[in-house]
């Protein structure tokens, strides 16, 4: 925004061709460029009105670009391979956090030989936030076997540098079907072994 019409206007940085700022339409001395911010520079507001004068204070502005990183996410619960029952259900949690904002975050499973399932835990997720998602798998809906394995791990999408959607993926971890006498008996404790200690 200027104090009255000038015959160019210009923002210049060192070793760049200058950036030629256009007249807005309207009453007012507007002038208005678009550019593509992709790297940090300084930039010199330079004018020159009709006598051909330049103006004494040169206005500069400073654009920081910051780097669209990937998504971080971490695994809250259990973060370690299992052993599960063919009946139990397998409560998971994790967080997930973006500088710009996250399009989805979800959890994907798999049984060994089978097709992987992706199951959406949240979507449009505020950038700089925390977010906590969880999800519990049922090993019976799934008619798990023993000595099946099965593997999980969360994921999230961002926008990349380039526009198109980014997934990164946590940590893959395993847990094994064993069978349910068997993780019975590992929790039992002898009777004999009570008294002993008594």
């Amino acid at each position: 925004n200027l104090n009255k019409s000038v015959k160019s206007a210009t923002l210049n940085a060192k070793g760049s061709e200058p950036l030629v700022l256009a007249a807005a339409p309207g009453e007012r001395p507007v002038y208005q460029v678009t550019i593509t911010a992709e790297k940090s520079q300084r930039l010199k507001l330079e004018l020159i009105d009709d006598a051909g004068r330049k103006n004494v204070e040169q206005s500069e502005i400073a654009i920081n670009v910051v780097p669209n990183k990937p998504p971080t996410l971490k695994l809250v619960q259990p973060a370690k391979d299992l052993e599960v029952s063919p009946l139990e259900e397998l409560d998971l949690k994790a967080t997930a956090w973006d500088d710009f904002g996250l399009k989805r975050i979800g959890l994907s499973f798999a049984i060994a030989g089978q097709q992987a399932v992706d199951v959406i835990l949240g979507e449009n997720a505020a950038a700089k936030q925390k977010h906590e998602v969880a999800n519990a798998i049922k090993f019976e809906e799934l008619k798990a076997e023993p000595d099946q394995l099965l593997s999980y791990h969360f994921w999230a999408e961002d926008v990349g540098p380039d526009g198109n959607v980014r997934r990164t993926s946590s940590d893959m971890y395993f847990a094994e079907v064993r069978h349910f006498e068997e993780i019975f008996r590992q929790g039992q404790q002898s009777p004999g072994g009570q008294q002993q200690q008594q």
